[in-house]
């Protein structure tokens, strides 16, 4: 998965910020509580996992044997995908709304196959968002710092929950 942000794109003041989030997809996440879990079920299937981040773009590969390559696709995007595309009070799209800069904003996995997947996030700009391009940008990385950071507040994991639960039944 390739993501056209590197570190030329990281905010000022904070410098090295994509390359801290290059990390974050290896840790634990709701449905996956266990730190590290992600590396250790990939070497388990008998696979590898790295990742870089350069000026312009940030990469994470990793294989795996096919029997396992669904849910380590599912460990890599579930989570964050979720929490970046909330729509409730306090999320990034909360805040660009109010700002009105946004109308819509998508975070998940896009286009696939059984080769590549990748993880977009789609904002739909008002006329006002195109002229704030890069503070939208910044946005997104301070949100995504602010969930390393704090971590989940239990409304969301609880809404995720009960959306999981609802689908199983």
């Amino acid at each position: 998965m390739d993501v056209g942000v590197g570190s030329f794109s990281d905010p000022d003041g904070l410098e090295g910020l994509a390359h801290f989030l290059e990390h974050m997809l290896f840790y634990a996440t709701e449905k996956y509580p266990l730190e590290d879990s992600y590396s250790k079920y990939i070497s388990e299937h008998g696979g590898r996992t790295n990742a870089f981040t350069a000026s312009e773009s940030t990469n994470f590969h990793s294989d795996v044997n096919i029997d396992g390559f669904e849910e380590a696709l599912d460990r890599s995007c579930r989570y964050l995908g979720h929490l970046i595309g909330h729509e409730g009070e306090g999320s990034l799209f909360y805040v660009l709304k109010k700002l009105g800069w946004a109308t819509g904003l998508f975070a998940g996995e896009g286009e696939w196959t059984l080769e590549f997947s990748f993880f977009v996030v789609v904002i739909d700009l008002t006329d006002a968002g195109h002229d704030h391009m890069q503070d939208i940008v910044g946005l997104l990385f301070k949100y995504i710092q602010l969930l390393q950071q704090s971590g989940v507040c239990k409304c969301i994991f609880d809404e995720l929950s009960a959306v999981c639960e609802t689908g199983f039944h």
